[in-house]
């Protein structure tokens, strides 16, 4: 497990599974479950018996049986060749594609991805938003 402030972009910049996103002040974390799910609480970390769920991928139910979750990248591909966004991907018989953000078309400018202190899961490229999870 670790703590991260960002994603950052590339296939060297994993987010896995128990991994911990951050928002600033640590009001809100983000987590990659097992089943699948990107999950957004509100508390002050993974151990809070208080923690709230605030926003969920919900992409569990894409998992099919056999699959086992990866990890969490922001990169171009493989499925889209001309979208840089966030994935969760899953490793079946071949690499599957669990869920996906909104993204860029820009491939070669670097974006990352954060967790503000309003909740917002966003991915950022030339300091502007370019998808966020709307909540």
């Amino acid at each position: 497990m670790s703590d991260h402030s960002e994603i950052q972009d590339g296939d060297n910049h994993s987010f896995n599974i128990n991994d911990v996103l951050y928002s600033p002040t640590h009001v809100f974390f983000g987590t990659l479950e097992a089943n699948g799910n990107f999950n957004i609480y509100i508390g002050d970390g993974p151990n809070d018996g208080s923690k709230h769920l605030f926003w969920s991928t919900n992409s569990s139910s894409n998992l099919e049986s056999g699959w086992t979750v990866s990890d969490l990248k922001l990169r171009k591909g493989p499925f889209d060749n001309y979208t840089k966004n966030l994935q969760i991907f899953a490793h079946g018989q071949h690499l599957e594609q669990v869920w996906y953000s909104g993204g860029t078309s820009d491939l070669k400018t670097p974006a990352s991805a954060s967790l503000g202190d309003d909740g917002k899961f966003t991915l950022q490229q030339n300091n502007s938003v370019v998808w966020d999870s709307g909540k």
